[in-house]
């Protein structure tokens, strides 16, 4: 269920995961996601 890219899932959301982890990991997961999420 939980992304490896996540250190730890259950501690937080995995959009809140990513943002920690660093701006990177976070532009290139959140638009893909966000885009499909709308298209669907």
């Amino acid at each position: 269920m939980a992304e490896p890219s996540s250190p730890s899932p259950s501690m937080a959301s995995p959009d809140h995961i990513d943002d920690t982890t660093g701006a990177n990991n976070t532009g290139i997961l959140r638009p893909p996601p966000l885009r499909s999420f709308r298209e669907d």
